[in-house]
């Protein structure tokens, strides 16, 4: 990982790339599998997930929600970026993989960096961010999806026949990025363009719309910030139970998108093929 030794504000953030793949865990039943989930303690605490008093509903509704297969804690050394990426040092590397009750597995990859105040210069996080979108990157001299298919295969996962990249389209980042100081501003509405509109299509501006979402945009006590796209979410100033839960419900709506994508092209093989009869229909 390049390092430019001249950021003006040192300010950690903590971005997060959440990749469907192309890996099953398991091919029971839905049925069976929630009774599983249920029988079998979930990963939570491994995972670290600093719920609050949200924990209780995780715990209710475990059966349903992703279940943690395997965590592994990356050297910082052994990531590196297809091409420089200036003026971010990374701080840490974190890769989990998860595996939903429909089955599908969804792997996410958690970077650590401090680089400029995105105030200061949005730059060096919206290239970390294109990085990261693109797979552009290695761990352990390893691509990122050779890297993900060594891991899925080590915890058992099947590969799903009619998919051959390891990573599927139904991907999201979240970037999660703390206030500094009491009375600091969030990022104004540049800064946050240039974050969640990267520069390649989908991801541009005239190809998504951005919300913000009133639950995540409160003025007190202290201001904090919440714009969500669909491919690219800003979460600014808010708690840890807060992150966490927005963490793990998109790890659970990226899994559930591939899966929906997934559902008409298997009945259009399975199904047999009755074509019209040339007087009406048969």
């Amino acid at each position: 990982m390049q390092v430019d030794e001249a950021p003006v504000v040192h300010c950690p953030i903590r971005v997060v790339s959440i990749y469907a793949t192309r890996w099953r865990y398991g091919r029971k039943p839905t049925r069976e599998l929630r009774e599983l989930h249920r029988k079998k303690p979930t990963e939570e605490l491994k995972l670290n997930l600093k719920l609050g008093r949200l924990a209780e509903f995780y715990d209710f509704y475990k059966d349903q929600l992703p279940r943690g297969l395997t965590t592994d804690e990356l050297k910082v050394e052994d990531v590196a970026f297809d091409t420089e990426v200036p003026r971010v040092r990374l701080t840490s590397a974190e890769t989990t993989l998860f595996a939903l009750p429909s089955n599908q597995v969804v792997v996410t990859l958690t970077l650590g960096f401090e680089t400029t105040r995105p105030a200061d210069d949005p730059g060096p996080t919206a290239q970390v961010l294109e990085r990261c979108i693109h797979g552009a990157l290695s761990i352990g001299g390893r691509t990122l999806p050779e890297y993900v298919r060594g891991l899925a295969v080590s915890k058992g996962a099947e590969p799903i026949d009619d998919e051959k990249a390891d990573l599927l389209p139904e991907r999201h980042q979240l970037v999660f990025v703390p206030r500094l100081s009491q009375d600091e501003d969030p990022p104004d509405a540049d800064t946050i363009r240039e974050i969640v509109y990267l520069d390649d299509p989908p991801y541009r501006e005239e190809f998504t719309s951005m919300q913000e979402p009133e639950q995540l945009n409160l003025k007190t006590p202290q201001r904090t910030l919440g714009v969500v796209t669909p491919y690219v979410s800003l979460i600014y100033g808010h708690e840890q139970f807060v992150e966490d839960s927005i963490f793990l419900s998109t790890v659970h709506a990226v899994g559930t998108a591939s899966r929906f994508r997934q559902i008409p092209a298997n009945a259009h093989r399975e199904l047999p093929f009755c074509p019209l009869r040339r007087d009406g229909p048969a």
